[in-house]
């Protein structure tokens, strides 16, 4: 077993890791339940974890809080559909910063179908969301900015108001799409306490045709109380006072955002070290300077030091930028425009960083520039997940392909559609076919059609943006779910492009079907795998909460209190105490996930072994507030993996593993005892050459080299020596293990086909016999007997016409009796020469070595095959159906000259029915009806037909072949004392 154990860990393990490792990419792998049980150096590397750390669930430790249940859930359809699986989300690098992750699992499969293996990979795109953010964010800041300003406006004459704009009925409470108040609507808004100088107000501005600038509280009609400052001037037209004009602003939050601005100092602080973004502001024309906290560290200054002279400055730039930095600032300045560069700095200490500045020019009410304002980003990391992404990008285009999305164009201005081949690929089309959005609504399916339209007329009106999902109809009738998502470009030129992706969800929505139907499954699944959820405070010692199947599996009544946590601690296991609290209070020091096995005593069922994982879970100031985790009883696994690491050597089989080579590198117990080879001496001896028989040894070889030059599995059967010195049959079975088109490992098993091998010579040999007898028997009935019947019926026709008087006449009677005695005895001596042997036959086989006995030419198209459940035969039963399928076949294979020939064997309930066929030339008629002239075949084969009481029917076509059928009822050929009936 330690063997082996060195082959799993040493041997295989090892060398996927180091292959992993090798690869510039993050990958991990998982186990058919969900459990991750590897990541590749990178990945640890990126995470900053140890193995340990990430394993199994808790890599999810490392997924950004809001983006854990979105993760686990998307994973878990996986695990239960077995489809790809592939998601997004926030993952914490090890310096603490979260990225944005693209994930793909893939599962593997056995023969069977089933999943054996998960292989996953991720790729950063943490700048491709930056973007897609950034772009949201400026979308969103058009659409809000009014609304944010809480600024309204309007228009008020001598009649009351003639216009409200939307904002400002918002602001008020009311509904925008009503009329603007009259005078006494809006009074009756305005808080009681201000109601009459608000009245006084009005007056005092229609009478003076000032402009004024007052604020008031008004209670909206859901009783909340708010501040509105007023600004009015008057119109006038041709010297005429028209009225006033003037907005409404909602000034409640001032006082609040006050209050807020030094706690948002501190949030901004923290957001630039976090972003690795410092602000900056330079007064012109000097060089004067104010630079956040951030800004000092990136540019590795000492702010205790003051800020750097310009020349100071300009020496930090890296010699090869310097220019190019001097050039885009001095033009900035010139132009009194913004600027935008990407530059490099040299610190002291030889590192180099990648800078992105932004500056923005502030100009005085003359036009004249006062100063620059802008931020400095340290993008080094960016910088180098560039260089990455560009490595990457073979990886995301087979991750499309792989996740069964593809990307689109849609010019609404042209119609222009333009897709990349998955698009062609989902949509069931040729790349010739020029796609349109007829021809896209014609496939769509009737009943998403409207929707479908609704969303391209929203589109072509002006949106910025779509995402929906419908039906697709593919030309065979089949339907697939297709989602659609794509936002808008704008070019200089003003002309819009929709970009965007399709994917193919059919998948997903069957799985979440499926998950639908199966949540009673899944519930009760929890219960069966004796998996308990659990939440505990440890500053307290409170016990939060137990799952019902927590309860059960620490021994508690589910129906009771929670326990108290000394209560439960001395549940474990007395050896287990010390250890285990050394564990919890680790965890709770260093404010971490734990993960350990302990010992319980459970009330009911003894000893048990229990499977802990806790996750710390910090609070807003990092303090632990709380641990919560899971407890699995992992009782019967631990005795499973006992009794597992005894399996592979108590298996009645050799097991080898070898090299993609064909070197040995294990061997079990079975295969080292029969050969007395020890495992060193397999690893280090030619074994082929040792232990195979030498009659058996070149042919062993050949299949061998051929078999392990490919990468399909492969079988060949040899004689091996035992440590005993006999030689015994065995059939070996090669099967490879490929990875990325190349065979990392051979498993062979060996299994001994001794008894097998001297069955098929003793059914060779008898088959030579009987071929032998069947012959002396037919040429005895063609020639002897044939002509003593011939004898026999003219003698008796002379008889007859001898007078019964006649003196002779019982001379000739007597001769005549004697003769056909003779031929009765001949009759029994030829059925006797055709009986079967007393050894039982296996029909299959039997046949099947009828056409090696016969030197079948190659191609000529040979089966044996068994309908219904085979049940054993009488011996007698047995042999005369091989005999007359015997001479079917030997006719078919001499004379038919058919390409192909079948035997089927079919039980059926009421009788056992065999038939041989074949696509040959036919029997002629005349041979049908009467048989060739000399020969005993198709009259022997009624013959035996009628003993054994079954029926043999022959049918014959010249363009169809011949068909023979033999059928004998169930209820005699299963009888056993079938003897008497054969002698009767």
């Amino acid at each position: 077993m330690s063997a082996m154990a060195s082959l799993g860990h040493e041997s295989g393990s090892k060398h996927f890791e180091r292959v992993f490792d090798s690869i510039p990419s993050l990958i991990h792998t998982g186990r058919p339940d969900g459990y991750l049980d590897y990541f590749n150096q990178h990945w640890l590397e990126y995470l900053g974890l140890p193995m340990e750390a990430v394993l199994g669930w808790e890599w999810t430790a490392a997924i950004h809080p809001e983006d854990v249940d979105a993760i686990v859930y998307r994973w878990r359809l996986s695990l239960a559909s077995g489809e790809p699986f592939l998601h997004e989300s926030r993952v914490r690098r090890a310096d603490g910063q979260y990225r944005w992750m693209l994930h793909h699992k893939v599962a593997t499969r056995d023969e069977r179908g089933e999943i054996v293996k998960w292989y996953g990979s991720s790729i950063d795109i943490e700048d491709r969301k930056q973007a897609e953010e950034q772009l949201r964010r400026n979308e969103f800041h058009l659409t809000e900015g009014q609304r944010l300003a809480h600024m309204g406006s309007w228009a008020f004459d001598v009649t009351g108001f003639s216009y409200w704009s939307s904002e400002l009925f918002r602001i008020y409470g009311l509904d925008p799409g009503g009329k603007p108040p009259t005078v006494e609507e809006y009074l009756a808004l305005v808080h009681a306490e201000d109601r009459a100088f608000m009245k006084h107000g009005i007056a005092k501005m229609l009478d003076d045709h000032l402009e004024f600038d007052f604020t008031k509280r008004i209670v909206r009609p859901d009783g909340e109380i708010r501040r509105i400052r007023c600004v009015g001037i008057p119109v006038t037209h041709g010297g005429t006072f028209q009225g006033f004009l003037g907005t409404g602003m909602d000034v409640t939050e001032q006082q609040l955002l006050t209050e807020e601005l030094e706690r948002q100092q501190a949030h901004l602080t923290e957001a630039q070290k976090l972003t690795h973004t410092g602000s900056w502001a330079w007064r012109l024309p000097n060089w004067t300077v104010d630079l956040s906290e951030e800004w000092y560290r990136i540019y590795g200054f000492d702010p205790a030091e003051g800020a750097p002279s310009l020349e100071e400055y300009s020496e930090r730039v890296h010699p090869e930028d310097r220019l190019k930095w001097k050039g885009a600032v001095e033009r900035a300045v010139l132009e009194k425009a913004d600027y935008d560069l990407e530059f490099r700095i040299l610190l002291p200490n030889g590192m180099v960083k990648w800078i992105h500045a932004v500056g923005h020019p502030v100009l005085s009410d003359a036009g004249d520039l006062e100063q620059f304002v802008g931020s400095s980003t340290d993008i080094t990391e960016r910088k180098s997940a560039e260089q990455a992404l560009q490595r990457s990008e073979a990886y995301l285009a087979e991750a499309q392909r792989l996740s069964h999305t593809g990307s689109f164009g849609w010019k609404p201005d042209s119609g222009e559609i333009v897709w990349s081949d998955e698009t062609y690929r989902i949509f069931d089309y040729d790349h010739a076919v020029k796609p349109t959005i007829d021809l896209l609504v014609q496939r769509v399916h009737p009943e998403d059609q409207p929707d479908f339209l609704k969303v391209i007329e929203s589109a072509s009106a002006g949106a910025t943006q779509f995402e929906h999902t419908y039906r697709w109809l593919l030309p065979d009738g089949s339907v697939k779910h297709v989602h659609a998502l794509a936002h808008a470009l704008q070019d200089v030129s003003g002309n819009r492009e929709f970009v965007g992706a399709a994917t193919d969800v059919t998948s997903i929505k069957r799985a979440e079907e499926e998950l639908r139907t199966s949540e009673a499954y899944l519930a009760e699944a929890q219960r069966l795998s004796q998996t308990g959820s659990w939440a505990w405070n440890p500053v307290t010692g409170d016990i939060r909460y137990w799952s019902e199947e927590c309860y059960r599996v620490l021994g508690f009544d589910p129906h009771g209190p929670l326990p108290r946590f000394e209560t439960f601690f001395q549940r474990l296991h007395a050896d287990d105490q010390a250890p285990v609290r050394e564990q919890y209070e680790k965890a709770i020091r260093d404010k971490a996930d734990f993960e350990f096995d302990y010992r319980l005593v459970h009330p009911d069922k003894g000893v048990r072994d229990i499977h802990v994982v806790g996750r710390a879970v910090l609070n807003q100031s990092g303090d632990l507030d709380e641990f919560v985790g899971t407890v699995i009883d992992i009782t019967e696994r631990k005795r499973a993996e006992q009794e597992l690491q005894q399996l592979v050597d108590l298996v009645p089989q050799f097991i080898v593993v070898l090299g993609p080579d064909g070197k040995w590198i294990y061997a079990n117990r079975m295969a080292r005892e029969y050969t007395g080879l020890t495992l060193e001496e397999f690893r280090s001896k030619e074994v082929i050459g040792r232990s195979i028989h030498p009659d058996d040894l070149e042919k062993a070889r050949t299949v061998r080299e051929r078999g392990l030059a490919g990468s399909d599995p492969f079988e060949l059967d040899a004689r091996q020596l035992g440590k005993d010195g006999v030689y015994r049959w065995f059939l070996w079975r090669y099967n490879p293990s490929v990875e990325e088109g190349r065979v990392r490992r051979w498993y062979v098993s060996a299994t001994e086909i001794e008894s097998r091998k001297q069955q098929e010579e003793r059914v060779r040999q008898e088959n030579v016999r009987l071929e032998e007898r069947t012959r002396i028997a037919q040429e005895l009935h063609d020639t002897l007997l044939q002509n003593f019947l011939s004898a026999s019926m003219q003698l008796g026709a002379t008889v007859n016409g001898v007078p019964s008087q006649s003196p002779v006449k019982g001379r000739l009677d007597r001769i005549l009796q004697l003769m056909e005695q003779g031929i009765e005895d001949g009759r029994k001596a030829l059925q006797g020469l055709r009986l079967p042997d007393t050894v039982p036959l296996d029909l299959v086989q039997a046949f099947s070595g009828i056409q090696r006995e016969f030197v079948v030419p190659s191609d000529v198209e040979f089966r044996v095959s068994v309908i219904g459940q085979k049940r054993p035969l009488h011996l007698t039963i047995q042999h005369e159906i091989y005999r007359i399928g015997r001479e079917a076949l030997i006719n078919a294979f001499r004379h038919s000259r058919a390409t192909r020939v079948e035997v089927e064997l079919e039980y059926a309930d009421s009788e056992l029915r065999m038939r041989v066929r074949d696509n040959g030339c036919g029997l002629d008629p005349r041979v049908l009806d009467a048989g060739r002239e000399g020969h005993w075949g198709l009259a022997g084969m009624r013959e035996r037909a009628a003993k054994i009481g079954g029926l043999l029917k022959i049918y014959s076509n010249a363009n169809a072949g011949t068909e023979i059928e033999l059928s004998i009822p169930s209820s005699v050929a299963l009888e056993l004392s079938l003897d008497n009936r054969l002698s009767a």
